[in-house]
């Protein structure tokens, strides 16, 4: 995101791009897309790289991570990217669901292994250490134990959904395909 909390070269770029866009006084609309998925996901995304640990059933699947991510459909993102193109300037992070990566993680592995993986509970005391140390550990590490991925933009679904009809990532194909 980027909002200011971002370190990395990348986060702050977009931070530096958005102050830009935003003061260069023209008409803007800004998404900020959590976790996106659908038809054509890179290999290396977020949500590919969780399937593959799930089918190879790596050392992260045993945990009962508790971290929360925010996921939005790419057929949803783009109705709102059409929908946004004549409203008034903003900035929306654009998410529709939110799960824990425990839970993803089991969806997984029922489509993919016919069953749920049993987990290890981290106790509540080693993930607040966890999340005290995030500043100084390599994110991929620290994030599952974290809610950093974790945005509620209500606004942005009263203004592009408000019937509640986006696609689920439980229904997706990215959980249903073996």
């Amino acid at each position: 995101m980027a909002d200011g909390r971002s370190k990395t070269k990348y986060g702050i770029s977009k931070a530096i791009s958005e102050r830009l866009i935003i003061d260069s006084g023209l008409p803007y609309v800004i998404f900020r897309p959590c976790f996106v998925y659908g038809d054509g996901m890179r290999r290396n995304s977020h949500l590919m790289l969780f399937r593959k640990m799930v089918k190879n059933r790596e050392f992260p699947i045993f945990l009962a991570l508790p971290g929360k991510v925010s996921l939005i459909d790419v057929d949803d993102l783009c109705k709102a990217l059409l929908l946004a193109v004549n409203r008034d300037n903003g900035i929306h992070i654009a998410t529709t669901e939110t799960y824990q990566i425990k839970d993803i993680f089991n969806a997984m592995s029922v489509a993919l292994n016919g069953k749920v993986t049993k987990t290890l509970k981290i106790p509540k005391f080693i993930c607040q250490m966890i999340s005290l140390f995030t500043p100084f550990v390599d994110f991929k590490y620290s994030f599952p134990f974290t809610d950093y991925f974790l945005y509620d933009d209500k606004l942005f679904k009263r203004m592009f959904f408000p019937n509640n009809d986006t696609k689920k990532l439980f229904d997706s194909n990215l959980i249903r395909k073996s």
